[in-house]
């Protein structure tokens, strides 16, 4: 899943949704736009101050199967 959120120069997040490959399963939807909701304030930084803006980030965020392990693509158990 890939969340698009945008990032205000105090640090907060605002604007989570899914930018890209939504799942087909809704909880997994719903559960990657919490977990960007619950990341803490960022510490922004800028090279120039007096040009505070706010931007976009985009976060790719992968849910795996409990007990499933994947190597180079493959399944294996």
């Amino acid at each position: 899943v890939l969340v698009k959120f945008t990032v205000h120069p105090d640090g907060s997040i605002s604007n989570p949704s899914i930018f890209r490959r939504p799942s087909k399963n809704e909880a997994v939807n719903q559960e990657a736009l919490r977990l960007v909701n619950a990341l803490p304030n960022f510490r922004v930084k800028y090279y120039i101050p007096h040009l505070k803006k706010s931007f976009t980030c985009y976060l790719p965020i992968t849910f795996k199967e409990p007990g499933a392990i994947f190597i180079r693509g493959d399944k294996s158990n």
